[in-house]
């Protein structure tokens, strides 16, 4: 990562002025040399978006993501598939467990209907249909849907 974006030794934008385009009155803001280009772009007021033109060619408007060094990293180095990711440690995953408790509370459930409802055998039966489609759906979403976890 380069530390010092503004070091002027080894930029040669350092001696350069450059304006600032204000989109609201679309006209030009400054002239800012580099360093405050840089202090602007860290403190978040300047971001890629915005456009920058040198001073002596004032038409040729450039967003600030197209200039190298405004920012400590380069565009490219920007883009996430780039960052360093870390590693999560494995761990187990609580599916199974979230299963069997789920599996035993809803059928503890269904079982209490019987309860209250079984008048009839037409009752059990709707009962027992609940019982299949309640086991079967839980064991598609929670087995197959959910991505893990």
């Amino acid at each position: 990562m380069n530390i010092n974006a503004a070091d002027n030794s080894n930029n040669i934008f350092a001696s350069r002025k450059f304006l600032l385009h204000n989109r609201m009155s679309n006209d030009a803001l400054g002239p800012f040399n580099w360093q405050e280009l840089v202090e602007l772009a860290r403190s978040g007021n300047l971001n890629t978006e915005n456009r920058i033109a040198d001073i002596r060619t004032p038409d040729n408007w450039l967003k600030v993501a197209d200039t190298p060094l405004v920012f400590e990293l380069p565009l490219s180095v920007e883009e996430p598939r780039y960052m360093p990711i870390e590693k999560k440690p494995f761990r187990l995953s609580n599916r199974t467990t979230d299963y069997l408790k789920l599996l035993l509370i809803g059928n503890l459930l269904i079982g209490s209907l019987l309860l209250l409802i079984a008048i009839n055998p037409m009752s059990l039966m709707f009962l027992l249909a609940l019982a299949v489609i309640y086991n079967v759906a839980l064991a598609w979403i929670l087995l197959f849907l959910l991505p893990p976890y």
